[in-house]
């Protein structure tokens, strides 16, 4: 099993989600990384020492950034772990290949900004 990234539109609070997967520019993709990503990468204290909150969440669930404020979180975080990817994958003992992961989820949170009627948001999960 892996995780999935997605984007998505809600039309109100209270509609359920549509994704969005048919906006997403090629060479990205939904992959967030094996399921062993949760605890050995998206979990590590590495990412926790640099002051991430949304994305460790994922050591133990699902991550729902909807609307702009949270959007800006996530991609503030993405973008962390970008400028110190080489030493979190020393910390975390991972590959290059979360370089790969993390564009995807960028890649998600500018499809779901493109949202213009209702909120847009990335789910991963």
């Amino acid at each position: 099993m892996s995780l999935n990234v997605f984007a998505y539109r809600r039309e109100h609070p209270e509609s359920p989600p549509t994704f969005l997967d048919e906006e997403i520019a090629p060479p990205f993709n939904e992959l967030a990384g094996p399921e062993t990503a949760r605890q050995l990468f998206w979990g590590s204290l590495a990412l926790e020492r640099r002051g991430l909150r949304m994305l460790p969440l994922l050591h133990h669930g699902e991550v729902w950034a909807e609307g702009a404020a949270e959007l800006d979180v996530l991609e503030s975080e993405a973008r962390r772990i970008l400028a110190d990817l080489d030493a979190i994958c020393r910390e975390t003992k991972s590959r290059p290949g979360v370089a790969f992961w993390i564009q995807n989820i960028l890649e998600a949170i500018r499809v779901a900004r493109r949202v213009t009627n209702g909120v847009g948001g990335v789910y991963i999960g």
